[in-house]
């Protein structure tokens, strides 16, 4: 991925565990979202989830996961 898409730090703690994963609807995947290709799927639920406080972040169900990315980035 390019540097406009990787993730920052999270907001929260500040730790850099985090990762962008997907949620199929009906059980929740640690399937990574590493692919350029993939950044811009509608097909499933992308979400980002920091192992170093364990939060996800969703911002929207209709989100890309490039969308998310934008919008994890953003968060102060």
């Amino acid at each position: 991925m390019s540097d406009t898409e990787k993730l920052l730090p999270c907001p929260f703690c500040g730790g850099n565990n985090v990762n962008l994963l997907w949620f199929d609807g009906d059980e929740q995947s640690e399937y990574v979202i590493d692919d350029t290709d993939e950044l811009d799927r509608t097909d499933f639920y992308p979400y980002i989830h920091c192992y170093d406080c364990d939060i996800d972040f969703c911002p929207d169900s209709t989100a890309t996961p490039r969308e998310t990315i934008e919008a994890w980035n953003k968060r102060v």
